[in-house]
């Protein structure tokens, strides 16, 4: 009679043995994130964000916001799993003094907002913004120059429907991850 005390306490313990523990070993678990029927449920990305502007609601996204992209360009090593440059820093972007960064970076950059305007806006230093006005592009385009030798593969995502679908968002980032595999 005397040791039924001890019972709460065992049953306690035994509860807890069954318990995820937290480890830091310095890697972060993504969570998973349910958005409608998509999931993005890949390894923790990090972004270089450029310029102003919501995206996707994604918790398992680190985004490093820089003010410009001279900014990005101070840094010695880019380790981002991509950049994205919103439409608030384009006028910045389509700079002619850009040109060879875009033309040279190895990791993929994606322009967000973008439906009115042309990736060669960026990349090429003889067109502006006005020239390389197009109706229709996609809201989300990107590109990854690979092998630096602009071999480049482009991607062209459409418009969210809405504040909460975020689909276009997944697609976006398990794309991201998939390059990186």
């Amino acid at each position: 009679m005397k040791q039924l005390w001890l019972l709460p306490i065992l049953l306690l313990c035994l509860a807890g043995c069954g318990m995820d523990q937290l480890v830091d070993d310095g890697h972060e678990e993504p969570e998973e994130v349910e958005i409608g029927e998509y999931k993005y449920e890949g390894r923790l990305l990090t972004l270089a964000v450029i310029g102003t502007g919501e995206f996707g609601t994604l918790t398992n996204i680190t985004r490093h916001r820089l003010s410009s992209l001279d900014d990005l360009l101070k840094e010695a090593q880019l380790d981002y799993d991509a950049i994205f440059i919103t439409k608030s820093a384009f006028q910045q972007a389509s700079d002619p003094s850009y040109a060879s960064f875009f033309n040279s970076v190895d990791i993929p950059v994606f322009f967000v907002e973008a439906d009115e305007v042309g990736l060669w806006t960026f990349t090429n230093k003889e067109e502006t913004l006005e020239s390389a006005r197009i109706e229709n592009a996609g809201f989300i385009q990107g590109y990854w120059n690979a092998s630096g030798d602009r071999e480049w593969t482009a991607w062209s995502f459409p418009k969210p429907d809405g504040p909460e679908d975020n689909t276009v968002w997944v697609d976006v980032m398990s794309l991201i991850e998939s390059l990186k595999e």
